[in-house]
């Protein structure tokens, strides 16, 4: 709506020109849009001048009723005397009946003209505006906060020109601290500008202040609309499922969705460089588990304790292991021989040696192999396998437990394998209890038993104590016997990088990550167990280096390596190649995990396979039985409003860090207030 209000006082005359705004807050709100301010302390009481006034003031008029045709012919009249304004309210009658060319040139006169920076301001930063709508050309935003910088004193007006102006140049801070200084509290435009910078907590303040002050039931039904995504972005599922039923009772004539649509989508940047780099220097319960899969040994006995370690190779607490080794020489070798190669082939060849006779020891090291590519549901599968055959083993049952949650399943045998763990007797006490405290139930009270000496120096061992220093610190642990003496291990090497120096400040800190990281030496962090691909590229994006590295392994072929590929041609725009890659590797390793389907999703929602990502969502969902899946099955469904039985698709948080959820339009829209 177009609307132009006069004031008469003596011998001045005040005109406000309200622009186009899809929406009134209420009816004393400011406008955000440029208000065109003009004082004509010197209007002669002559006919002549009279008529022109009465003239500019009956164009006003018929641009308020969106005459706009006959609006124009007035402000020609007029403009022989009130230049500037009958130039500016002609070009933005011509902008309304989208004449951009007659348009341009009218507000260009004003722009062009020197004077006008100095005498008419406002006028001309209102031209800037308009001309950046019309052209793309920041030129014009730049002559806008030049404007304003040169202005000792900013009226209301102005500042909400400058806050137009910065968010088109997605200085979204800098619009915040300008709209903080305004006396009316834009609440509706501070939430939106919250929701753009994902300050969810701040953005939900603003929601209820601007739902509370206002009465217009459109507005309402788009702060319900813009709840219910602030909820599915932080997985505020309790308030989600309110805000839902509120929709549900007015369902026939909400329109929000229609407005702003609700979709799913691949996002490369799904979190802040601040989130990306607290996830690599202080680890949620996913990555402690992916930390302790990377680290955990591989079994070479059934009723000894004989591992091998990363770092030290074999270790065995007697003689009597070593020469139980040998007869168990024909599996070992083979396990030997597969430890060795790329974790995806070493899972296949684990499998084909994996028979109904097989030992427990062997199930639990397909088990480990499928977790450290992230299949967490054949993981499951497997060592709960191993600590059936030997439920003795506390390794075997603490890592049961910890598969088991990665993929959210509650077994009816947790509280037996619990008190099994923290019993006194059995194989593996120490390392079954620790994993039980770190992976499992991190509020532990009870006294883990104490380390067998023989394996106090394994790299397992010392990766257990650095989760619990980490925990203790909030951060990567200043002292760390692993970081200390295992610098050439590739998740370590990281490790330490990321460690803080006593006297880096913020900038050193970040600046030195910069310099430090591997971005074309990076081989060793672009194939192997996921986790290291995983945390070198959080790492990569917690210091905005990611675009900067290089993702070539010339020649190399590994199944590991060209997922890492997928995921790289996703990365830069090339959806179509990442699929083309995923299927030979489905195709010719049966790669079925959680993490190769998701990464398919993405690349399917970013090739607008929309069908496609659908179809690959479902298999997830019977495949895998996966939460993830019916989350974004409820947020499709969602949008189509269809809400009788939404529940049951948001019983668990959403975690997938490729997939996110988006609000189509957006930006517009907040440019639009």
């Amino acid at each position: 709506m177009l609307k132009s209000i006069l004031w008469y006082s003596m011998k001045k005359i005040y005109i406000f020109h309200f622009l186009f705004l899809p929406l009134f807050l209420n009816a004393n709100t400011l406008k955000s849009h440029p208000d065109i301010l003009f004082d004509y302390k010197n209007l002669v009481d002559s006919k002549n001048k009279i008529e022109i006034h009465l003239e500019f003031n009956k164009a006003v008029r018929l641009m308020e009723q969106k005459n706009y045709k006959e609006a124009i012919e007035g402000f020609k009249k007029s403009s022989s005397l009130l230049q500037v304004p009958s130039y500016l309210n002609m070009a933005i009658a011509y902008y309304n009946i989208e004449n951009l060319d007659e348009a341009k040139k009218y507000f260009s006169m004003i722009y062009e003209n020197p004077e006008n920076v100095y005498d008419e301001s406002y006028a001309y930063m209102s031209s800037s505006y308009y001309l950046y709508q019309i052209t793309n050309d920041e030129k014009y935003l730049e002559s806008i906060l030049a404007t304003t910088k040169r202005a000792s004193n900013l009226n209301e007006q102005t500042k909400a020109l400058l806050v137009d102006t910065l968010i088109l140049l997605k200085e979204y801070s800098k619009a915040l601290d300008v709209l903080n200084t305004m006396e009316y509290e834009y609440d509706f435009k501070k939430a939106l500008l919250y929701l753009k910078m994902q300050n969810f907590t701040q953005a939900e303040i603003f929601l209820e202040r601007a739902n509370a002050k206002t009465l217009n039931p459109e507005l309402k039904q788009k702060i319900l609309w813009l709840k219910v995504y602030k909820n599915l972005k932080t997985n505020d599922l309790t308030k989600l499922l309110e805000n839902l039923v509120e929709i549900d009772k007015d369902k026939d004539r909400f329109k929000a969705h229609y407005t702003l649509p609700l979709v799913i989508t691949f996002n490369k940047q799904k979190y802040s460089n601040t989130t990306y780099l607290q996830r690599v220097t202080n680890f949620d319960d996913t990555r402690v588990s992916d930390f302790l899969f990377y680290f955990a040994p591989f079994i070479f006995s059934d009723t000894q304790e004989i591992i091998f370690d990363m770092a030290k190779g074999f270790i065995y607490k007697s003689e009597q292991s070593l020469s139980r080794l040998d007869s168990m020489m024909v599996y070992n070798s083979a396990l030997l021989e597969q430890i060795k190669k790329d974790p995806v082939i070493r899972v296949n060849e684990l499998s084909k040696i994996i028979k109904t006779s097989s030992k427990s020891y062997e199930f639990y090291n397909l088990g480990l192999a499928y977790a450290q590519i992230f299949d967490f549901h054949n993981a499951y599968k497997n060592f709960s396998k191993a600590y059936m055959l030997n439920p003795g083993n506390k390794l075997y049952a603490a890592m049961t437990l910890i598969s088991a949650k990665r993929i959210n399943l509650d077994i009816k045998e947790k509280k037996y394998i619990e008190s099994n763990i923290l019993s006194n007797e059995g194989l593996y006490n120490y390392f079954g209890q620790m994993l039980y405290k770190l992976g499992v139930n991190n509020k532990l009270q009870v006294k883990i038993m104490i380390n067998d000496p023989v394996f106090a120096d394994s790299i397992f061992v010392k990766a257990m104590e650095f989760l619990e220093a980490m925990k203790e610190e909030k951060a990567i642990p200043k002292n760390s016997r692993l970081l200390k003496e295992h610098t050439k291990e590739p998740m370590v090497f990281l490790l330490s990088l990321l460690k803080k120096g006593d006297k880096e400040n913020e900038f050193q800190y970040f600046s030195r990550l910069q310099d430090k990281v591997p971005l074309k030496f990076n081989n060793n962090f672009l194939q192997g167990p996921l986790l290291i691909t995983d945390f070198y590229i959080d790492m990569l994006k917690g210091i905005g280096m990611l675009s900067f590295a290089n993702f070539e392994i010339y020649g190399n072929k590994t199944p590991t390596y060209l997922r890492t590929q997928a995921l790289k041609e996703l990365y830069i725009g090339n959806p179509k190649k990442s699929l083309e890659i995923l299927d030979n590797l489905q195709y010719s390793y049966k790669m079925e995990d959680k993490f190769t389907l998701y990464l398919q999703v993405a690349a399917y929602l970013q090739a607008g396979m929309l069908n496609e990502a659908v179809l690959t969502i479902s298999l997830i969902k019977s495949l895998l039985k996966d939460h993830g899946a019916d989350f974004l099955t409820g947020v499709m469904l969602i949008n189509e409003l269809k809400l009788s039985s939404i529940n049951q698709y948001f019983k668990l948080p959403y975690e997938d860090s490729l997939i996110d959820i988006e609000l189509v339009g957006f930006d517009k829209f907040l440019e639009s207030f």
